[in-house]
């Protein structure tokens, strides 16, 4: 039985069909994405661990660990975080995430 060219992985959260699909979809080389995975990276955060910040008045120790809190994706979090917003009360009135 034939094996299979690629394995499944999982980056910033979500499932790429191949380590060459997850390093286009997040813009770095296959070579960059597969030593980060070889580490036990599984997203961006474990890059730079430490940066700590707050949401909703919760200080957490990083994005994902803030996005998981609070049921949303590593991406939506960090947009909200890169257009300055620091609560979901900010978000009710702003028409984008």
């Amino acid at each position: 039985m034939a094996q299979p060219s690629s394995k499944p992985c999982f980056w910033n959260g979500e499932w790429y069909p191949s380590v060459s699909a997850a390093a286009r979809a997040n813009h770095i080389s296959r070579a960059g994405m597969a030593s980060r995975l070889a580490k036990g990276y599984t997203c961006d955060d474990d890059l730079n661990p430490g940066v700590a910040f707050t949401w909703n008045g919760i200080t957490y120790k990083s994005v994902t660990e803030a996005a998981r809190a609070t049921g949303v994706s590593f991406h939506t979090m960090y947009q909200r975080l890169l257009r300055g917003r620091s609560s979901d009360d900010e978000m009710r009135w702003s028409k984008s995430a």
